[in-house]
C-alpha cells in the first residue's frame, strides 16, 4: 500500500508539544486546526484555561465518562474550540470527563474561534436518537422504541434499576440490545388504546419479557385491550382492574407500578383488590440480575481502622 501524500499524512500533538501549539496559534493569530493527545493533566490545564461559560453539568460529564471507560469515544471533526486568546471555549464538557475518567483520548483542537464564532456554537438542531438510528441506516427504532426504552430505565422503583441518563451512543448500545423485547411490549400493545398504549404500560411488559411466559403476557395484553366478563380465570379480574385504573390520568411512574404489581399477579394467578405500592422492581433485565448476583457473591470491604464503631469506653474518655 502507497504511504499518504505528506499533506494527508497526520500530526498527533503531545504533552507540551499541545501547549505550544495553542501558544502559536494565539501569537498569529490565525484560526489553527490540529489534532492533540489530551492526557487527564492537559484536560485540567485547559479546564482551568476557560472562558466564562455555563455551569458544569455532571450528568453531561457522567455521560462522556462512561463512554470513555467503554470504548464508546471516537475522534471526530467535533473536539473543542479555543478562542482568539487561547481560552476554552467550546468542549468544558468533555476536558472535565477526560480529567474524572482519568484515559487519554485524541481530539481535534481549533484555535482562534471569533466572537462570532462562538456565538453561534451549538447551534443547531440536536439530533433525536430516531434520527441518529436513521443516520446509522436503522429506520425502524422510531420514537415510540425509544420511549419505551426510556420508560423500562426510568420508571422502576428500585436505584439498582434506573438509569436517567446516557449519552446517545450508550443509549443506541442499549436499545438495540433491548429491541426484542420492546418490539415484543409495542406489538402487543397496538397505539390507539387509550390508557394502554402508553410507554409505562409497554415497558412493564419488555421487562417480563426477559424472565415470564410469553403466552401468559400476551394474554395480559390482550385483556387489557379488549376487556372480558365472561369465563374469567384466577388472575384476570386483577388484569381487568388494572385496566380500569389506565383510563384515569395517571403519571407514568404510578401507571408502571400499578400495571407491574398487577402483570405479577396476573402472572401468578392471584386476583388482588388493590394495587399495594412497590419499592423493589418484580422484573430485572439480564444485566441488572447479574449485577445484583455479583455484589452478592462479593464480600464486603473490612472497615479500616478510622472507620471501627466508637466502644463505650472511647465514648467516655
Amino acid at each position: 500500500m502507497k504511504d499518504k501524500p505528506k499533506q494527508l499524512r497526520e500530526q498527533i500533538y503531545r504533552g507540551d508539544e499541545v501547549k505550544e501549539m495553542v501558544q502559536l496559534a494565539v501569537e498569529l493569530r490565525e484560526k489553527v486546526d490540529f489534532i492533540a493527545e489530551i492526557t487527564p493533566e492537559l484536560a485540567r490545564w485547559f479546564s482551568e484555561n476557560r472562558r466564562q461559560n455555563r455551569n458544569i453539568n455532571q450528568s453531561d460529564v457522567d455521560c462522556w465518562v462512561s463512554d470513555m471507560r467503554a470504548g464508546r469515544w471516537r475522534r471526530t471533526h467535533q473536539g473543542i474550540g479555543l478562542d482568539k486568546s487561547g481560552k476554552l471555549a467550546d468542549g468544558q464538557h468533555r476536558m472535565a470527563a477526560v480529567s474524572q475518567a482519568g484515559l487519554t483520548i485524541q481530539i481535534q483542537i481549533t484555535v482562534g474561534l471569533t466572537e462570532e464564532d462562538i456565538r453561534v456554537l451549538d447551534g443547531g438542531r440536536r439530533r433525536s436518537l430516531p434520527d441518529r438510528f436513521l443516520f446509522d441506516g436503522n429506520p425502524n427504532m422510531r420514537a415510540k422504541q425509544v420511549a419505551v426504552g426510556k420508560a423500562i430505565r426510568r420508571l422502576s422503583p428500585a436505584p439498582e434499576a434506573r438509569r436517567d441518563r446516557m449519552s446517545d451512543p450508550e443509549e443506541m448500545e442499549w436499545l438495540t440490545k433491548h429491541i426484542a423485547a420492546i418490539q415484543f411490549a409495542i406489538q402487543a400493545l397496538p397505539e390507539g388504546r387509550h390508557g394502554v398504549s402508553q410507554s409505562s404500560v409497554a415497558a412493564v411488559l419488555a421487562r417480563a419479557y426477559y424472565t415470564q411466559p410469553q403466552d401468559r403476557l400476551q394474554a395480559f395484553a390482550r385483556l387489557l385491550i379488549a376487556g372480558q366478563t365472561e369465563n374469567l380465570e384466577s388472575g384476570d379480574r386483577t388484569a381487568l382492574k388494572v385496566r380500569d385504573q389506565l383510563a384515569k390520568q395517571l403519571k407514568p411512574a404510578a401507571v408502571y407500578l400499578k400495571v407491574e404489581r398487577a402483570l405479577s399477579a396476573f402472572i401468578a394467578r392471584q386476583d388482588l383488590k388493590s394495587f399495594p405500592s412497590l419499592d423493589k422492581e418484580l422484573f430485572y433485565l439480564p444485566e441488572e440480575q447479574r449485577a445484583i448476583e455479583l455484589a452478592k457473591e462479593s464480600p464486603p470491604e473490612p472497615k479500616s481502622a478510622t472507620m471501627q464503631e466508637a466502644t463505650p469506653e472511647d465514648a467516655s474518655a
